[in-house]
């Protein structure tokens, strides 16, 4: 496929996106983490946190609206939970998906907080709360985000496949 496209997709500039499939294991125990900063609170993500004058929820609000239609549907189907110190949101985690029995999971961390265990912390109480509500947790990233890919194993996910995409953009007329 690497020699096909290009012969096929001739004026188009072609990317290469290498993605990593994780699932979390239904019966394996889940370890919360401890983040390595002190006084960190975690929170639900809903429209009572979203409503709060805190540092990032700007941003954590548009996560939530760029990945479901309406709050109203989020607010019945989608969770989260968020990582606050002192008055500003560090870390967020949130369903990117729902089905009957699975979710997607997206999470980012402020870059001033990486590194100090804090997106380990926060996606491991996400997968506890996917899993109260009878939801099997998927991670998605691409391979070359190594700390995704570590946060990831680090909270106990299973690498279920390795896929390569394309991606490109057609001239303009």
């Amino acid at each position: 496929m690497d020699r096909v496209l290009p012969d096929i997709l001739h004026d188009v500039t072609l990317h290469r996106i290498n993605k990593r499939f994780y699932s979390y294991p239904p019966e394996r125990a889940i370890s919360l983490a401890q983040p390595g900063l002190d006084e960190v609170e975690f929170l639900p993500i809903d429209a009572k946190l979203l409503n709060i004058r805190l540092g990032h929820v700007d941003q954590v609000s548009g996560e939530v609206r760029w990945m479901w239609p309406d709050m109203e549907r989020y607010d019945r189907y989608g969770f989260g939970v968020a990582a606050k110190w002192q008055d500003q949101l560090i870390c967020w985690c949130t369903a990117e998906y729902v089905s009957d029995s699975e979710c997607g999971i997206g999470i980012e961390t402020v870059p001033a907080f990486q590194g100090k265990n804090i997106a380990t912390a926060t996606a491991g109480r996400f997968v506890r709360e996917s899993l109260a509500r009878g939801l099997r947790p998927h991670w998605e990233c691409n391979s070359e985000n190594l700390a995704s890919v570590r946060v990831a194993e680090k909270v106990g996910f299973t690498l279920t496949e390795e896929s390569v995409f394309w991606a490109g953009q057609f001239p303009q007329p």
